[in-house]
């Protein structure tokens, strides 16, 4: 729920939403969608929990991807605001992304056996750390200093406590929004009129059924179509773990199944005026661990309910402010890369630096606009799809399997070709030279890695 807190004040407090459009329309999205995926969940490890008649099945951890939230605010939907000033088109560019996100996920879904053995994992979480520093680091880093006297206690409460190993009762983050909300009182950050306000967006909120929203968004989302593609792959990716850690506890829970069920819902959900992709989040051996029955899923599900068709979660913002929930975002970014090194053999860090670099590029690519250099803005379009590949080459290379880099050359041959990398808009022929450069060294690598082959 934290990370819907944070969208709503980058909603209004960056983005400039209206907060009656924000707390009527998207939060009773967002929290339906939510509501929804844990009723499918609850329903899945019920059916298993009969198969194999056992009582300790546990519920799957589902909610809004950060990613995907946090990418979708600031890459699609901000962009959409400050041409257009239209925030009804904004919202439509969000969910119209929702759409194609949630479609390519369903496909990456059925397909998800045949792609884990293709990419490495190097290559995916390389790209997903890089994308989490640049877009939950940089962006948080950028807008949380407008009170920074909360987002300096909040930021270094949650990283000494964690990073020093401190042992706490409370969760890092409820302690450091806890100070938050008591220097944003001392500050005046946070009002008792700002409270007062907010009580005001309290009533019954349903939210709104747009298929011709959803229809209009399509085609402006579809102008990102690289970074949604992207996206989606690594979001799905997380997903796909995500059950996986289930089955490593034995829990046989469906992949393919699973998966292809809440992308169903979360594509659903863009005609209830949810922008945000939702899916499976890492977690379930903590679950498994404290007991957390199927119903506990359903338990998340109605406090989002209540909490977003009541109009209380206003309330909930209103008293935590946004310069205490940002810092949050950059701890997720921290952390994904502290995780990422951990589980990681030094002999890859090369092929992580390398994807990291992209996304960082594509993030101030946004930020510099026309002043930046044309050289680097190749690399800001298709920037995640970029990392994805040229990380897969260097990983193999490390392994040796030079062969295999050379076909993720020709990869990026197809793309270059198509205008999914390298290029402003999708395109047949979009960049000659550099579809004609990677093919060449794609043969290159084919036959230097069936030469190596013989004579070895």
């Amino acid at each position: 729920i934290v990370k819907v807190i944070a969208s709503i004040g980058i909603m209004i407090s960056i983005i400039g939403f209206d907060k009656g459009f924000v707390f009527g329309k998207i939060i009773p999205g967002i929290c339906l969608a939510v509501f929804l995926g844990h009723i499918f969940i609850w329903k899945v490890a019920d059916e298993l929990k009969k198969r194999e008649k056992r009582d300790d099945i546990v519920a799957l951890p589902s909610a809004v991807t950060a990613g995907r939230l946090f990418i979708w605010l600031f890459s699609i939907m901000l962009p959409t605001y400050m041409e257009t000033g239209n925030a009804s088109l904004a919202l439509g560019a969000g969910l119209g992304a929702n759409v194609i996100s949630s479609i390519l996920s369903i496909i990456v879904s059925a397909i998800s056996p045949f792609l884990l053995k293709i990419i490495p994992n190097i290559a995916i979480f390389g790209g997903l750390v890089g994308g989490s520093i640049a877009y939950l680091g940089f962006s948080s880093l950028k807008d949380m200093f407008n009170y920074p006297e909360v987002s300096l206690v909040c930021l270094f409460t949650i990283l000494i406590i964690n990073f020093g190993r401190i042992k706490t009762k409370l969760p890092p983050v409820l302690i450091s929004i806890f100070f938050g909300i008591i220097i944003g009182f001392i500050t005046k950050a946070i009002t008792i009129d700002g409270i007062s306000l907010a009580f005001s967006n309290i009533g019954f909120n349903i939210g709104g059924f747009s298929p011709a929203l959803v229809f209009q968004g399509i085609p402006i989302a579809f102008e990102n179509i690289s970074i949604i593609f992207a996206w989606s792959l690594l979001e799905a990716i997380v997903s796909i773990q995500g059950v996986q850690q289930a089955i490593s506890v034995g829990d046989n829970f469906s992949i393919t199944k699973t998966l292809i069920g809440i992308n169903i819902i979360s594509l659903i959900s863009a005609f209830f005026l949810n922008p945000f992709p939702i899916g499976i989040t890492w977690g379930y051996p903590t679950w498994k661990e404290a007991n957390a029955t199927s119903n506990y899923g359903l338990l998340i599900g109605a406090i989002y309910i209540v909490l977003g068709f009541t109009g209380l979660i206003a309330v909930v913002t209103a008293v935590i402010p946004v310069a205490a929930v940002l810092p949050i975002l950059i701890f997720i970014g921290l952390i994904s890369f502290q995780g990422t090194l951990e589980f990681t053999e030094p002999k890859y860090f090369g092929a992580i630096a390398l994807a990291m670099l992209l996304p960082i590029i594509e993030f101030f690519g946004g930020i510099a606009g026309n002043n930046m250099p044309e050289s680097l803005k190749l690399l800001t379009q298709g920037a995640m799809i970029i990392a994805i590949l040229w990380a897969s080459v260097i990983a193999l290379a490390v392994d040796g399997e030079f062969k295999k880099s050379g076909y993720f050359f020709l990869a990026g041959s197809i793309c270059s070709f198509l205008g999914l990398i390298h290029s402003p808009i999708i395109k047949f022929n979009a960049n000659m030279s550099l579809t004609i450069t990677y093919l060449v060294i794609g043969i290159f690598m084919i036959i230097f890695g069936n030469s190596l082959k013989k004579n070895n």
